[in-house]
């Protein structure tokens, strides 16, 4: 049995309007693609889906968190609008031998509609023309996104026949009917002969609940943020209780059993609410424009809105996921948690659902510039030092409040670029990478190196309960979210595979890491893919 954490199964399927059971698993060339999750055809994109529900069959994953995702209009509206395209910035000449223009231009005489944007969602996520209208409207709402990602799932198939074996898909609404349904036993291992796929919610961006719109940002940013800190303007309130109203229907989808478990309260565009991590790298930080709001901490309006997430007096609480929260927003939610729920004896874990490590003591908000931060990504070795990622003293804090880490399968999130580097140029040298066990060690190695360093922070600590620290990795592989998975392990038939690398490796690394002699690693393994996660919601849900 595997858990994934953090994925998106069916945010291709409902933006393309296609089957959620539908399963293109990667071919060997495909592995190796520098966005290998894009569906357009081009030589350097790959076409397969890395999870849908019959890959999650094939590679026994039994339990998803679901995320739902409106896209945000950052992505579809205002592309090649950053400031280095500015003549005068001089940094375009970087870019000057990537034809990127040229290349838009050349598939746009292949498509029925004239603009960047619509190539760049249709490149993305095989978005038909419709949809892109609806969504780069300056009238659209992210929660009728919210809403319709939900409905699209709730409305598509729920049992399929595969290999003459009927698979079921099941949304828990508690742990106690999950356990019953699993007929889970002490050791948290399902005992049911039926083939189920249980699915719980989240939602990736605190901006699903109407904030962070065409409608929403006007064009003085400075005076915007007077306003967003001002929760008696009358354009802040408005929005504050349009999105009060929208987290209550949230809470209450299904009847309440349906209620996302967490929210992921940043994303990649300025959302009004907190700031944003630096993630995009290279020329996509030239044709997306990350720049407004990033790096810049909580508004007031965003702390009424995660007040309101976390309150159970407006329905089940939904915990905070930190991942893309800016530096600045993180350290205040870490406080927050101190001062206003921690001494009350109300200990809200945190949860990081899909990160990598930094492998730094400790991090500040970094700077702004886009090309100085890649200069010093391609400068790093085993991890990324991006402040997207968590420094010691925050995986200490998320130990401390007894919650998770997901690891994202992300390349560059689980590593540095020398380490990238290493494996791709090993990797070509090695014929049959379907059945290479080097190639598979090659993959799994950032993986190991997270997990180690996560254990070791903890382990090397003065924290209580150095142990917990065994049960707070989980997989958060972020597949389909538009991400370039490790190329051993970029679909969800993979994890079986995995695991097996992995508890090789882990039995070799014993001979060298004390911190491994007395644990039982196949234990430490069954961990981190589905039972800490397990144990973790029987603690929470």
């Amino acid at each position: 049995m595997f858990v994934d954490f953090h994925c998106h199964p069916v945010l291709h399927s409902y933006n393309s309007d296609s089957d959620i059971w539908k399963s293109d698993p990667p071919t060997t060339r495909e592995r190796s693609a520098m966005i290998n999750t894009a569906n357009l055809r081009t030589p350097f994109s790959a076409k397969f889906s890395q999870i849908d529900f019959s890959s999650a069959c094939s590679g026994s994953v039994r339990l998803i968190f679901l995320s739902l995702y409106p896209i945000e209009q950052g992505f579809l509206t205002g592309i090649l609008t950053t400031d280095v395209l500015n003549p005068h910035r001089g940094k375009l000449r970087q870019f000057l031998n990537v034809p990127f223009r040229s290349f838009l231009k050349h598939v746009l005489r292949s498509v029925t509609f004239g603009e960047y944007e619509k190539v760049t969602a249709k490149v993305m996520l095989n978005m038909k023309g419709a949809r892109y209208e609806a969504m780069s409207s300056p009238d659209h709402e992210y929660m009728d996104d919210l809403r319709g990602e939900y409905q699209y799932f709730m409305n598509a198939p729920k049992s399929k026949k595969i290999g003459g074996i009927e698979y079921k898909i099941v949304i828990f609404g508690s742990f106690r009917e999950m356990k019953v349904r699993l007929q889970l036993n002490e050791r948290f291992e399902p005992q049911t002969q039926e083939n189920i796929i249980g699915v719980l919610f989240s939602v990736e961006g605190a901006h699903a609940f109407g904030s962070g719109q065409l409608n929403t940002i006007p064009a003085d940013h400075q005076a915007e943020l007077e306003q967003l800190n001002n929760l008696a303007h009358p354009n802040t309130k408005a929005i504050l209780d349009k999105m009060l109203d929208n987290i209550r229907e949230t809470k209450a989808l299904g009847n309440g059993n349906h209620s996302p478990f967490f929210v992921t309260f940043s994303h990649h565009f300025w959302n009004q609410l907190c700031g944003h991590a630096m993630s995009l790298a290279g020329i996509m930080h030239v044709v997306f424009n990350q720049e407004r709001g990033m790096s810049s901490g909580m508004t007031e309006l965003g702390k009424k809105v995660l007040e309101a997430l976390l309150s159970r007096e407006n329905g089940r609480r939904i915990l905070i996921d930190v991942k893309h929260m800016s530096m600045e927003g993180r350290l205040w939610y870490y406080n927050y948690l101190e001062e206003n729920h921690w001494k009350k004896g109300d200990m809200v874990p945190i949860l990081a659902s899909h990160m990598g490590v930094t492998g730094e003591a400790t991090k500040e908000n970094e700077s702004t510039d886009h090309f100085l931060m890649d200069d010093v990504y391609n400068d790093s070795g085993w991890f990324n030092p991006w402040d997207i990622n968590l420094s010691n003293e925050e995986i200490l804090t998320i130990h401390r409040s007894r919650g998770l880490i997901g690891l994202n399968m992300d390349q560059r999130i689980l590593s540095g670029s020398k380490i990238i580097d290493s494996m791709t140029r090993v990797s070509k040298g090695i014929d049959d990478i379907g059945t290479s066990v080097l190639y598979k060690s090659i993959w799994a190695e950032p993986i190991l190196a997270n997990i180690l360093h996560i254990v070791k922070t903890v382990m090397r600590s003065d924290v209580e309960d150095k142990n917990y620290v065994w049960q707070m990795i989980v997989i958060g592989s972020d597949m389909d979210g538009m991400i370039n998975a490790l190329d051993a392990y970029c679909h969800a038939g993979d994890y079986r595979v995995m695991r097996e690398i992995l508890l090789q490796k882990m039995i070799l690394r014993t001979q060298v890491d004390p911190l491994l002699y007395s644990v039982n690693l196949s234990e430490v393994l069954d961990g981190i893919f589905y039972k800490n996660a397990l144990l973790f919601l029987s603690r929470n849900f």
